[in-house]
């Protein structure tokens, strides 16, 4: 079978809640991130990655394993402490 959803799906579920989030985060002063173009390459939100290990340590929360390794989408926001 196919591994994961389309980024169109996921849009259609989580989208109204995702821009919300956005809208008081910049109101907020803060930086969004939006890990989608990152996890979704091509459209498709893998579940598993190429070693066959879930991405997700449930439904929508990534796994710190893969976030060690893939999340890189995260370095242009983090800041080393004063």
């Amino acid at each position: 079978g196919m591994n994961g959803v389309t980024l169109a799906e996921l849009g259609s579920i989580f989208g109204s809640f995702n821009e919300r989030v956005r809208a008081l985060v910049v109101a907020a002063g803060a930086v969004a991130i939006d890990p989608l173009p990152a996890l979704c390459p091509g459209g498709r939100c893998a579940a598993l990655d190429e070693a066959g290990r879930p991405i997700y340590s449930d439904g929508v929360h990534i796994r710190s394993s893969y976030v060690g390794r893939y999340a890189s989408y995260i370095d242009p926001v983090m800041q080393p402490a004063p």
